[in-house]
């Protein structure tokens, strides 16, 4: 991922969130990385079978915009960095979006 820029890990909610110019595109949470998905890439991590980042609070799961990385990109480096600077352009969309 060295061509997406300068990427800071900060520690965060037992796990950590990976960030390039300032935007979270990433996260790890007990030993799984999940990346950035919006309507642009999510089909890709659907059709690949992956779930988004889930959690409890109040007694209600609830959803982020952030979708498992599928395994067999583990082995694939190529694959890996699309997934990679897919996730970054989403973030910069939303990031848009709120401005």
């Amino acid at each position: 991922m060295d061509d997406l820029g300068d990427i800071r890990i900060k520690r965060m909610f037992g796990g950590a969130g990976l960030f390039c110019d300032d935007l979270m595109f990433a996260l790890e949470a007990d030993g799984t990385v999940y990346f950035k998905a919006d309507d642009v890439n999510r089909p890709a991590f659907e059709d690949a079978g992956s779930s988004p980042f889930s959690y409890e609070m109040s007694g209600k799961l609830r959803s982020m915009s952030y979708w498992q990385m599928p395994e067999d990109l583990a082995d694939d480096p190529d694959e890996l960095k699309n997934l990679a600077s897919g996730a970054l352009e989403a973030a910069r969309r939303a990031a848009r979006g709120k401005r």
